[in-house]
């Protein structure tokens, strides 16, 4: 395993055991907890993004915050599932969050009540003639649903007599990941030719 990272980028990292099921889960997009993506950064729990709609978001938790402790308790340079682990629970439960913000000088306590997180990974609305299509995060079927989302904008525009789409907006803001499949094919949507994604070490792919 180690050699076939050593020839890959220095992002790609090997998933098994929890980290796998972690990410699994976020792809389905359905369980019960705070609505958090997060990584591990220089030992301390770093959020990637709070997902639209949920209930870290409505806490006012933001990207770039770092997590020190969970109801009290240190978490630091400790593996990073028991930090996920802690977080999810059952909906109606409540967490302390002690919250590390760039810009202020002290951290600050967020108390977030636990929801049932169905996320909503597209979501569309048209402006003037112009369609916007949010993807919150590369879950399943998520270039299905894009697809989706541009006609239904094409049918929204005529039906208010705006006529055809003069423009499209893909908004992948705080876009956490996910399936790279799927990421694929929500590319596959507006490319007519050409290979989407080549892995392989640096040397092969300088030769392609």
């Amino acid at each position: 395993i180690d050699g076939m990272l050593a020839s890959l980028d220095p992002h790609s990292t090997y998933l098994d055991g929890a980290s796998l099921q972690r990410i699994e889960t976020m792809i389905d997009g359905n369980y019960s907890g705070l609505g958090l993506s997060v990584v591990e950064e220089d030992g301390a729990v770093k959020v990637v993004s709070p997902f639209k709609g949920s209930p870290a978001e409505k806490a006012g938790i933001k990207a770039g915050d770092f997590i020190t402790h969970l109801d009290g308790q240190l978490y630091f340079e400790r593996d990073l599932d028991e930090a996920v682990a802690k977080m999810r629970g059952a909906a109606g439960t409540s967490i302390r969050l002690t919250i590390f913000r760039s810009g202020r000088t002290e951290p600050f306590d967020v108390t977030v009540t636990r929801g049932v997180i169905e996320l909503e990974p597209v979501t569309h609305e048209l402006q003037g003639n112009v369609g916007v299509i949010s993807v919150n995060e590369f879950s399943r079927d998520v270039g299905q649903d894009v697809n989706l989302a541009i006609n239904a904008l094409k049918a929204e525009s005529a039906k208010a007599g705006k006529g055809k789409l003069t423009g499209l907006v893909l908004d992948l803001r705080s876009n956490p990941g996910g399936s790279l499949d799927e990421a694929v094919a929500l590319s596959d949507l507006f490319l007519d030719k050409g290979e989407i994604v080549s892995v392989g070490s640096h040397d092969e792919l300088l030769k392609t």
